[in-house]
């Protein structure tokens, strides 16, 4: 077996070659912004058709999403690409890597609605407490520039909502198709007012989903989780949500819609950055890779991963439900090196064997 891989050696390093930016590219740089009209071309131009998934996914189900962050931090620069799938977790990752662009990938058109949803209340809210009033629809008084998410979920909790709801509709479909220019489709709109509405009607303990997978963890609940000694929340404090507030303003974090081990969107998300000399460093899958081991696609996902731009940092933030001791059964985040963990596909690649596996 060592004599055959050796035999692609050259196979290998002509791959290097290929990938490695040209003169051009290593000029290029990630943009500072975009225009509406530019990042609604990048939506288009890399998403696939939409797919089917057995849930809403309103909210992430990942109690222990902060144990791995200090890792996380200390693991990857600054400044390059995050993708990411799903909904509001996203934001803590970001904020906590703090990287130049985002690319939130998933199968539901139903992600990208609701991350436009995002998109509008971060330009729109100028502080977390608005935020949280614009997202769940009631009126929370401004706490102290220090407050903690969980002084910011106590004191929206048991509040009925009392905002005015076409109002607030407006004013995120105004900033989207007005102040953005965003040419969102009407059925995108729809779906979007549908979402402020169960938001809305659920209030701060919105969770998972609104039919199925009773008992998982509400909006509160994981806005309010620590590390042992602090919160770590996208809303943990101003100047996390600041940081994403930043990028969405500036156009930076764009919603698209695709397979990970679709043809398209995560190669075309790769080729992207690699005319733009960066690197993908961080990549939260969640528990994807287990639905695409089960439809036999995982080896599809690890050659796309290999075609992306990766550093020697570049790391997967993953969620496991293995129980770990002396702690409750939940899903687990577990981080990993994107190039050593998708190495072995590129052998067999090379050696045209397809496990499915």
């Amino acid at each position: 077996m060592q004599r055959r891989i050796l035999l692609f050696a050259p196979f290998f390093l002509a791959l290097a070659i290929a990938a490695a930016p040209t003169a051009a590219q290593q000029q290029a740089v990630l943009p500072k912004s975009l225009d509406g009209p530019a990042f609604w071309k990048l939506i288009d131009d890399l998403s696939e058709p939409t797919g089917l998934f057995p849930s809403d996914n309103l909210v992430s189900n990942e109690l222990w999403f902060p144990s791995v962050l200090d890792d996380l931090v200390r693991r990857v620069p600054a400044g390059q690409v995050y993708v990411g799938v799903g909904p509001e977790q996203n934001f803590t990752y970001i904020a906590a890597t703090h990287p130049r662009l985002a690319f939130i990938l998933d199968i539901r058109r139903g992600n990208l609605q609701m991350q436009l949803m995002y998109k509008a209340l971060f330009e729109l809210s100028d502080s977390r407490a608005a935020f949280v009033s614009r997202l769940f629809g009631r009126n929370v008084a401004r706490p102290g520039a220090d407050a903690t998410a969980g002084q910011l979920f106590d004191a929206i909790a048991g509040l009925d909502p009392d905002r005015d709801a076409a109002a607030d509709f407006a004013a995120v479909e105004r900033q989207l198709t007005v102040v953005d220019r965003l040419p969102v489709p009407r059925a995108d709109l729809a779906a979007i007012q549908a979402l402020l509405s169960t938001f809305r009607e659920r209030g701060p303990e919105i969770s998972y989903s609104t039919e199925l997978f009773s008992g998982m963890p509400s909006y509160s609940t994981l806005m309010r989780r620590t590390d042992g000694s602090r919160e770590r929340s996208y809303l943990a404090s101003e100047a996390a949500f600041r940081v994403v507030k930043d990028l969405e303003a500036r156009n930076l974090v764009i919603p698209i819609v695709g397979n990970l081990a679709g043809p398209k969107a995560l190669r075309a998300i790769g080729d992207y950055a690699r005319a733009h000399a960066a690197t993908v460093d961080v990549m939260y899958v969640s528990n994807v890779e287990y639905y695409l081991r089960i439809d036999s696609s995982w080896h599809a996902f690890c050659s796309n991963v290999r075609s992306l731009p990766l550093a020697e940092a570049s790391t997967f933030v993953r969620s496991s439900d293995v129980r770990r001791p002396a702690a409750p059964i939940g899903l687990y985040s577990t981080l990993g090196s994107m190039q050593d963990q998708t190495a072995p596909c590129a052998v067999a690649d090379a050696l045209g064997v397809r496990d499915n596996q």
